[in-house]
């Protein structure tokens, strides 16, 4: 049952990037149903964190910070540590897109904290841009 729900996530993943929004999120709540059935925690997370996205794509901020605050949750109580980056990341865009440059600064440099500590380098550097360009346009 895991590829399946892993399959449904990643086709979700490609209507998004495709900008079909609706069948992106019907692709990734089916990838919640089969994890929730299952109880497969780290599915749980993605998928939560993925619907947040197509929320956020969409403008709708309000559903989006819910939704990864489920996200965030989940990767706390599970303790990883690169999801729960993930989430103040996309936590402090939507701070930024709402107007609040100090909370979007605070969560964005704890991502970045977490992504140094556990060796993603990439995502540091990119966060690194992101608070940069907070600074310059805040």
């Amino acid at each position: 049952m895991v590829p399946l729900a892993v399959i449904d996530c990643n086709l979700g993943l490609i209507y998004q990037k495709r900008g079909d929004l609706d069948r992106a999120e019907e692709m990734q709540r089916k990838a919640l149903a089969i994890n929730e059935r299952i109880g497969r925690q780290v599915g749980l997370a993605d998928d939560y964190s993925n619907i947040g996205s197509i929320y956020e794509a969409r403008g709708d901020f309000d559903v989006a910070k819910t939704i990864y605050l489920k996200a965030l949750a989940i990767s706390e109580k599970l303790g990883l540590q690169e999801g729960m980056a993930k989430q103040y990341e996309r936590l402090g865009r939507i701070c930024k897109m709402r107007g609040d440059l100090d909370e979007a600064r605070q969560l964005g440099t704890k991502a970045r904290g977490l992504f140094r500590k556990i060796g993603l380098k990439h995502l540091v550097q990119k966060t690194d841009r992101w608070l940069n360009k907070l600074e310059r346009d805040g």
